[in-house]
């Protein structure tokens, strides 16, 4: 059986690593600042990546905001890790350089063989700010560096990871109805303050990783 590590980068990022494989879930560190966000072309720390994920076989992309993806086309170059997301993700990895091959567009309902990891891609909702959701469209086409506005929000996903005889819910979904049975669960607004999200009212049994925690 894969011995497993979980390592939580901060925001919505994970890396869950057995002896053979890593696979970094949303890793964003580059942290930048609302003046750097938003003023400016955003730009990731690739030394500060680097450090932190240096090595890297797949990885998992919720939505194409920039806090969940600034740093995913960068640590792909070094990598060569495999790339899993929506059509914006598609974007994103193109306008940084990233070879066409190492993207994969993900479906509800799909399921991944990952080497030690089995993942379940799941339908998420995300949440709106005054009823109206955040940053949607499609990302433009363009070369890197990106303004934060241009990471669009067109699909998002959860993932139900299978490794080590362990169910790890990825799931900070406002989706109504009941969350996929878990061992351990990310439900981000629960721990972070806020109102539970679905995952994290059905979950609650359970042992929780934080998400968005430290972006507030």
């Amino acid at each position: 059986m894969a011995i497993l590590s979980w390592t939580w980068l901060g925001v919505a990022g994970l890396v869950l690593a057995t002896e053979r494989q890593a696979v970094a879930v949303d890793p964003y560190l580059s942290r930048l600042s609302s003046r750097q966000l938003w003023l400016r072309a955003a730009r990731s720390q690739s030394e500060l990546v680097a450090r932190a994920i240096p090595r890297c076989d797949q990885v998992l992309v919720t939505h194409a905001h920039v806090d969940h993806v600034l740093d995913v086309p960068g640590l792909a170059r070094r990598t060569g890790a495999l790339v899993y997301g929506s059509a914006n993700v598609g974007r994103v990895l193109a306008a940084g350089g990233v070879p066409v091959r190492q993207f994969q567009q993900l479906a509800v309902g799909e399921l991944l063989e990952l080497g030690d990891f089995a993942v379940e891609v799941l339908a998420a909702v995300h949440g709106t700010v005054l009823s109206r959701p955040v940053l949607p469209g499609t990302t433009p086409e363009r070369k890197a560096p990106l303004r934060a506005d241009d990471y669009r929000l067109d699909e998002y996903y959860g993932f139900l990871i299978n490794v080590a005889n362990l169910r790890l819910l990825d799931w900070p979904s406002e989706r109504a109805g009941p969350a996929p049975e878990a061992d351990v669960a990310t439900p981000g607004c629960l721990v972070a303050g806020g109102p539970p999200t679905a995952a994290g009212r059905d979950c609650a049994g359970n042992s929780h990783a934080p998400d968005h925690a430290d972006e507030r």
